[in-house]
């Protein structure tokens, strides 16, 4: 498999969600997964991944999180019962990009600043997305 681009700008949603959905088939075939944490949830300064459903539907949302140096850090395809929330991944490298993706075509980016976004005295602020019904995503952060 080539490396994915430099960054999910340049490729098509459906390139993207097929790159990720080969890397989360393999990572469920036990060859593991870009940026997987093995620690267990909550601890130290790892950066957990909240992934939610808020739909009545089976949803696919698709993640793929860079650092400072366009690097690839995380990516996956979550496919998640319908309100959902999966809190499984984290991070160890603090983020500099997230992206979401799904089928449908919906996208986001944005920059992982938590400062100044909530008042949070913790480390290693987490990072939430959450599909909501009418197929917008929402980010949000969280200790």
């Amino acid at each position: 498999m080539s490396p994915p681009p430099s960054k999910p700008s340049q490729i098509s949603r459906r390139q993207l969600l097929t790159t990720l959905g080969v890397v989360s088939a393999g990572s469920m075939a036990g060859c593991g997964s870009i940026g997987m944490s093995d620690e267990p949830e909550g601890e130290g300064d790892t950066i957990e991944i909240l992934v939610e459903n808020r739909t009545d539907e089976l949803a696919q949302i698709a993640l793929y999180i860079e650092d400072d140096n366009e690097n690839a850090l995380f990516s996956r395809v979550y496919e998640l019962e319908p309100q959902h929330l999966d809190s499984s991944a984290g991070l160890e490298t603090r983020p500099a990009t997230v992206t979401v993706f799904t089928p449908d075509g919906t996208s986001t980016t944005w920059e992982y600043s938590p400062e100044g976004e909530i008042d949070l005295s913790c480390e290693g602020v987490d990072i939430g997305v959450s599909l909501k019904p009418d197929q917008t995503v929402e980010w949000w952060y969280t200790c």
